[in-house]
């Protein structure tokens, strides 16, 4: 019984080396590939955003499509904007000149809604004024001619490229600079699509 005992556990032993060498000889499990990581997103990415222009200019015109010269915005980087006027033939005397909220320029021009006035009241002599939109009046010479420039504070591009855009109005008459919500200004002479609607 002993020699079958010891042969028993020889066999035992020599299968179990067996087992292991075969373990070992064995290809390893081929492994699934790794999932690609899925390409950033630019905005997430801080990627910068469409560049708003530097510098805008347009074509003044009255209600019957005269033109009366041009209307040119600045953007500088003291965050002043410097806005350009280059009249022709406008009915002489005082004026009021503002940037009106939306830039549609239909005739009699009401299609530009109010001044474009971000959180702001009309009007320098107003406590919490004046609009963004708000220049001061213009006096225009028998010649109808006059050419001038402002510095606007407050007027930046994302005012006035936002979805319902801007348009540039000559009124009929003067600003007074306090009544609410547009100075008092009377009719609308010209106007200028400074951005449009989008």
């Amino acid at each position: 019984m002993t020699h079958v005992t010891e042969i028993c556990a020889i066999l035992a032993l020599a299968g179990t080396f067996s087992t292991a060498v075969q373990a070992q000889d064995a290809p390893a499990a081929e492994q699934p590939p790794a999932a690609e990581a899925p390409a950033p997103d630019a905005a997430a990415a801080g990627a910068p955003a469409v560049a708003l222009p530097q510098s805008m200019t347009s074509d003044i015109a009255d209600i019957d499509g005269k033109p009366l010269g041009k209307v040119a915005v600045a953007f500088t980087s003291s965050g002043m904007a410097i806005v350009d006027l280059a009249l022709t033939d406008v009915p002489p005397g005082v004026h009021a000149v503002h940037f009106h909220t939306v830039g549609l320029c239909e005739p009699p021009f009401e299609t530009a809604k109010g001044h474009l006035a971000g959180d702001m009241d009309h009007g320098v002599m107003s406590e919490n004024g004046p609009h963004p939109g708000d220049m001061p009046n213009i006096t225009v010479p028998e010649t109808g001619a006059l050419t001038l420039s402002y510095f606007v504070p407050g007027l930046t591009p994302e005012l006035m490229m936002d979805a319902d855009g801007t348009a540039f109005i000559i009124h009929a008459g003067a600003d007074d600079y306090q009544t609410q919500p547009s100075g008092d200004a009377g009719d609308r002479l010209a106007c200028a699509v400074m951005a449009a609607p989008y």
